[in-house]
């Protein structure tokens, strides 16, 4: 158990570290017509995240949620910056996936109460829904 609880100690202060390599990299959001991109970027080092925001409504009770689904993203050159810091191996792979997906959704999250750029979780395209089923028949 001790065992456990000092790795989970040393995991948190590697991932802090790490974080704290993530922030030197100047961030900027931009908007396109479906989604938002966050661009890290450090001298020679780039990277982006993009995000769709969507809304939901409840069934039973009306109320609306927005959160961010994630598409698409290209940080190698973000990752390589963090390993020349830090020297990453293949056990780290889970904490930097996690970082590098947590950090974007923190920049965007201000974005996540605007009233523009929303989508309806209706017109994502998951596969069939059911109403499209029916007018198939």
């Amino acid at each position: 158990m001790a065992y456990q609880n000092l790795f989970f100690i040393c995991s948190n202060i590697y991932y802090s570290t790490m974080r704290e390599i993530l922030e030197e990299f100047t961030t900027e959001v931009k908007r396109t017509d479906t989604s938002y991109i966050v661009n890290y970027t450090k001298g020679d080092y780039s990277g982006y995240s993009q995000y769709r925001l969507v809304e939901t409504k409840g069934l039973i009770k009306p109320i609306k949620q927005r959160f961010f689904i994630y598409e698409n993203s290209n940080m190698g050159d973000v990752i390589e910056y963090i390993h020349q810091r830090v020297g990453l191996s293949n056990e780290d792979i889970e904490e930097v996936n996690k970082l590098i997906k947590d950090h974007p959704l923190e920049v965007l999250d201000p974005y996540r109460l605007s009233d523009d750029n929303v989508h309806s979780v209706k017109e994502l395209t998951w596969g069939t829904s059911k109403e499209e089923s029916n007018q198939e028949e």
